[in-house]
């Protein structure tokens, strides 16, 4: 063999080598980055659990507003488990939070006049007259489930 093909030889294992090497670093920090990321959304999903508990827990006790309690219900829950938020069982909280969609909330509210307030508070108080049994019902499927 002639000395230019070994020295190819070597700088073309040499460049394979490190380019080996630079891709198993390369694989390591996605590992690392993957295994990361399952922690934190573990973490969260066991924070939103919580939030749900107490949510869930306020509503069966009555210590909030009702309408109020299922939007926030409704929103932790698909963030929770969108495919759960989805199941019959607790589409109350669904029906619930589009019949408030274009109420407004915040200092838009606190601006509103009184005469409108009024309205959209007979309006929940209509909802809840509708739907306070199944989102109880839903409520306690869902701490059951929590637990």
């Amino acid at each position: 063999m002639s000395n230019q093909l070994i020295l190819v030889i070597i700088i073309g294992t040499t460049i394979c080598l490190a380019l080996s090497w630079h891709a198993l670093n390369l694989w390591r920090k996605l590992w690392h980055h993957q295994r990361l990321q399952a922690e934190q959304k573990q973490k969260n999903r066991g924070k939103q659990a919580a939030d749900l508990r107490v949510l869930l827990g306020s509503l069966l006790d009555k210590q909030a507003p009702w309408v109020e309690l299922c939007l926030r219900i409704k929103v932790v829950l698909e963030h929770y488990d969108y495919e759960l938020s989805q199941q019959d069982c607790y589409q109350v909280f669904q029906l619930v939070y589009q019949a408030c969609e274009n109420i407004p909330t915040h200092q838009a509210w606190k601006e509103l006049p009184k005469a409108e307030r009024r309205a959209y508070e007979a309006e929940f108080v209509s909802l809840e007259e509708q739907h306070k049994e199944a989102s109880l019902e839903s409520a306690r499927k869902l701490q059951k489930l929590l637990n």
